[in-house]
């Protein structure tokens, strides 16, 4: 996990996992080290975006790299926000 464009994306329901389960999920710890190595380059699908606009860049990217990481994002723009798609480069 060293590489500098490294994204992860986390299939997760937090609110359901912490209030219907009693879950620790995703777990603190695990997820500030996600946070660290992707520089917030982080997709979770209990928070897809409506739009961009919604997706907030981290202070830890610059504005080209931010750009980039939004051109490779498509999401369920619907109310159901059922997918997330990251296209690759290469």
């Amino acid at each position: 996990m060293d590489d500098s464009e490294l994204v992860a994306l986390i299939p997760v329901d937090q609110k359901w996992a912490n209030e219907k389960m009693r879950w620790e999920h995703p777990a603190e710890k695990l997820l500030e080290r996600i946070e660290e190595k992707t520089r917030n380059r982080l997709l979770r699908t209990d928070r897809i975006p409506i739009t961009s606009q919604t997706m907030k860049k981290p202070a830890t990217l610059s504005k080209n790299e931010w750009q980039s990481f939004l051109r490779s994002v498509k999401c369920d723009r619907s109310s159901d926000k059922l997918w997330v798609q990251y296209t690759v480069k290469g």
